[in-house]
Order: C-alpha cells, then sequence, then structure tokens
C-alpha cells in the first residue's frame, strides 16, 4: 500500500515536488548570492549600500524557504 500526503498525491510525488520546490529556492539563493558578491566590489554610496542590504535581506529569506522546505521533506 502506498503512503499518501494528506491531498490525496503519493508521498513519493509529493516529496519529488517538495525537493524541486526547495532545489528552486537554492538556485535562487545562489544567484542573489552572486549579485551580491559582484556588488561589494561596486559600492561607492549610501544608496547603493542601502540597495546591497535589502539584496542581503532576499538571500536570507531564500535561505530561510530552503530551511523550512527541507524540514518538510524530512517528515
Amino acid at each position: 500500500m502506498t503512503s499518501r500526503h494528506p491531498g490525496g498525491a503519493p508521498a513519493t510525488n509529493y516529496r519529488t515536488a517538495e525537493l524541486l520546490h526547495a532545489y528552486d529556492h537554492l538556485c535562487n539563493a545562489a544567484s542573489l548570492s552572486l549579485a551580491l558578491e559582484m556588488a561589494l566590489g561596486r559600492v561607492t554610496d549610501e544608496q547603493q549600500r542601502a540597495a546591497l542590504e535589502a539584496l542581503a535581506g532576499e538571500v536570507v529569506d531564500r535561505l530561510e524557504g530552503i530551511k523550512a522546505a527541507m524540514e518538510r521533506i524530512r517528515v
């Protein structure tokens, strides 16, 4: 008998979808991290620094999303 997720989908399909979602977060975080690294070398004024800080906040948000998705997959 196949274990099922509360929504009715087989557990393996649910976990695959969650894994793909986590991978999407990981790719986005990697892209944001690269952009952040590139911007660090070009910061010359306060407006740019504020934009860089906002980008860093997005990276943190993506990493938190990855953590939450990985925790759901383990359950």
